[in-house]
């Protein structure tokens, strides 16, 4: 302790606590005679793992000293960051070296030394010794007569968890398995009500693999059997569960149990997964398309396709035709070419009977984290810079068909660019959210930094100002992906105009329901100049 700095008035109290140490041994509950133990203080003092730790930092600085004199070399986990010699844990030490005759003579030296010099024994009963695999075996055998310690087993553990992971990992597990086995064996006979089974599955099961869990990843062949066992033993007297469902069906746990699955039936009727990435969606199993009540139906169900991640093409985000015709006719073909595929949204659970899709609290604002802050001085430099983009659709709801169509003006309301386009959308509010988006993508193709947006449809220039439960939730992630590229725009701003001064764009998304429809400005029809130039008068 003198070496690390401690004066030797504190050590000298330390010293008294350590030679004064008296104890007396409880026997039948009376205390024995008091003696003086030679050893310093007993396991469990409060002083001792305080005393411990001076005395294990002695090792570390003699382990550091050789480490750095060249006499020992640690182990690097990347060939640029320091080397490692040995971790502390508690009354345990991990040390690394090479496997070197000469290292491993040095190691044995420092812990001759240190044993003489703390009175602190070395139990080589409890240790062992592990290599890496490219170590000669006559090496390993050198190496183990140096130190006198045992080569370390594949079955060997730490605290209960496996030290050395065999080459298929799940086999190094297999002894918690058989612990499972084991805790439920005694029970096997006997018939437990729920809440006997909930303790033993939550309590003793459950418990057994936690610390496992947290120091170890472990297979997930070894956690899908772990869930099994717990199931099984939940689930094997379901006979009799059904029959004591029979015998008391006025018993509260009948009610509970009758109840839920009554609720899973509704669940299951009006739920519909909307469509993101589609890797989480089974195209047999679940119900995905809006205008359906139920799963799709096909008379060639490939058992290659079995997500609907897999009828989309993920380079353009669209919908793979060449499958879809394949597999489905032409009726549930144009239902599934109707759901827009977002950039960047996940598959979400909706409830169909509700507009936002929420079951049953309020639409959740999932897009807190997009919001629209305009001031008074973004704004004049928006109009100053005077990209304004007019947006409108036009939709046909016997054929869910609409049309799109976009108009370019400079600060001076001059036409610098028009396009249209068309498609299919579930109904007009979604048919004007592909429109936004059109706009959008526009302007980001035409390298503009700033845009001002105009539309005639309220809801969706109520939603891009902040109010997102403006829209339905078929339409949602078309406004989302909109907001997500509007980010890159320095300043932009959308706001609402009447259908009068939006008639230009109508008129286009009209016209371009027939097919895609883009016009060059040096090559105009008449028809469209006469309406720039009406729409021009109007501003």
């Amino acid at each position: 302790m003198k070496n690390l700095g401690f004066s030797d008035a504190w050590c000298e109290m330390i010293m008294e606590c350590i030679s004064t140490v008296t104890t007396s041994i409880l026997l039948n509950g009376a205390p024995g005679n008091i003696f003086n133990p030679t050893r310093g203080l007993r396991q469990g003092d409060p002083l001792s793992p305080y005393v411990f730790i001076l005395c294990m930092e002695a090792l570390s600085r003699s382990l550091n000293k050789i480490e750095n004199d060249g006499l020992i070399h640690g182990f690097k986990v990347t060939k640029h960051c320091p080397a490692i010699t040995h971790l502390f844990f508690a009354d345990d030490c991990l040390i690394f070296i090479k496997a070197r005759k000469k290292d491993a003579r040095n190691l044995a030296t420092i812990i001759e030394q240190f044993s003489k010099f703390s009175d602190q024994a070395v139990n080589f009963d409890k240790s062992a010794l592990a290599f890496s695999f490219k170590v000669p075996p006559n090496m390993k055998i050198d190496l183990a007569d140096i130190l006198q310690i045992k080569r370390m087993s594949l079955q060997e553990k730490y605290l209960g968890v496996p030290l050395l992971l065999q080459k298929h990992k799940a086999d190094s597990f297999v002894y918690l398995m058989e612990c499972y086995s084991g805790r439920l064996a005694p029970w096997k006979s006997i018939f437990l009500a729920p809440s006997g089974k909930t303790i033993l599955n939550q309590s003793v099961l459950g418990g057994m693999a936690n610390h496992h869990l947290v120091v170890i990843p472990m297979p997930k062949t070894i956690t899908d059997k772990m869930d099994s066992i717990q199931r099984n033993l939940w689930w094997e007297n379901k006979k009799m569960l059904a029959w004591r469902m029979l015998e008391q069906p006025d018993a509260p746990w009948v009610k509970i149990l009758e109840g839920i699955c009554k609720s899973l039936e509704i669940v299951k009727k009006h739920y519909i997964l909307e469509v993101g990435d589609g890797s989480k969606i089974k195209i047999w199993r679940d119900n995905w398309i809006p205008s359906f009540t139920g799963p799709p139906t096909s008379r060639f169900i490939s058992s290659n396709p079995s997500h609907v991640n897999q009828l989309i093409d993920s380079s353009s985000k669209s919908w793979n035709l060449e499958t879809l015709n394949i597999l489905f006719d032409q009726n549930t073909i144009n239902a599934i070419t109707s759901i827009t595929i977002p950039l960047y949204e996940k598959d979400k659970l909706r409830w169909k009977p509700a507009s936002n899709g929420e079951f049953p609290v309020k639409y959740a604002k999932h897009f807190d984290d997009v919001r629209v802050n305009v001031s008074t001085t973004t704004l004049n430099i928006l109009t100053e810079m005077g990209n304004k983009i007019n947006f409108d659709a036009a939709f046909t709801k016997e054929t869910g068909n609409y049309g799109y169509g976009l108009i370019c003006r400079d600060i001076s309301g001059n036409c610098n660019g028009l396009r249209g386009g068309a498609g299919k959308a579930l109904d007009p509010e979604q048919a004007e959210a592909k429109a936004l988006l059109r706009a959008v993508l526009w302007a980001k193709e035409q390298g503009k930094l700033s845009i001002h947006l105009e539309g005639d449809c309220n809801n969706m220039i109520n939603v891009l100002n902040g109010n997102f439960s403006a829209i339905k939730w078929i339409s949602a992630n078309l406004i989302f992906d909109a907001l997500v590229i509007l980010r890159d725009f320095d300043f932009w701003q959308c706001s609402h105009v009447k259908r009068d001064a939006n008639d230009l764009a109508y008129k286009i998304a009209k016209q371009a329901m027939s097919g895609v429809f883009y016009v060059s400005l040096s090559n105009m029809p008449v028809w469209i100049k006469t309406l720039i130039r009406k729409d021009k008068n109007n501003l």
